[in-house]
């Protein structure tokens, strides 16, 4: 006679569950840092790119909170809504998931809303350190180098 306690296979019964799990947080840490590593690529590339127009905003007299106002404003407006489909989809995803379970812990819409302010805010922040050199630097390096 084998004993097993109900404990244990009811964990056993969960164990494909636990498993899928991990995998999905693995791929989550490792999709954030791609996301990161083609922020960066990407702020840094439109600084690069549109430091000349910096410049010439500086030598007009634009602060760099303006500019760096400016900057942000232009990578959210292609974040934002990438943002709230993801997070949207990931609400639906989690939906059909949780079907699968006898028990539900329902998730609040607020905790999707911080996931969605989480992200922009690392956006928002990954832009201004990217661009914050640039805002403040002497427009004249940039137009000298022409």
């Amino acid at each position: 006679i084998d004993f097993t306690g109900y404990e244990k296979r009811i964990e056993n019964s969960y164990n494909s569950v636990r498993v899928f799990r991990n995998a999905t947080l693995m791929a989550a840490v490792t999709m954030f840092f791609i996301m990161l590593m083609g922020l960066i690529g990407y702020t840094t590339d439109e600084v690069h790119r549109r430091s000349k127009e910096i410049a010439i905003r500086k030598v007009n007299g634009a602060e760099a909170s303006g500019i760096l106002e400016m900057l942000s404003r232009d990578i959210l407006v292609v974040a934002a809504p990438a943002v709230v489909i993801g997070t949207v989809l990931a609400w639906h995803v989690n939906g059909m998931w949780m079907e699968q379970f006898a028990e539900r812990v329902p998730v609040s819409w607020a905790v999707y809303v911080l996931v969605v302010m989480v992200n922009l805010v690392i956006i928002v922040a990954c832009v201004l350190w990217k661009s914050w050199r640039i805002a403040n630097e002497n427009p004249v390096n940039s137009i000298k180098s022409e």
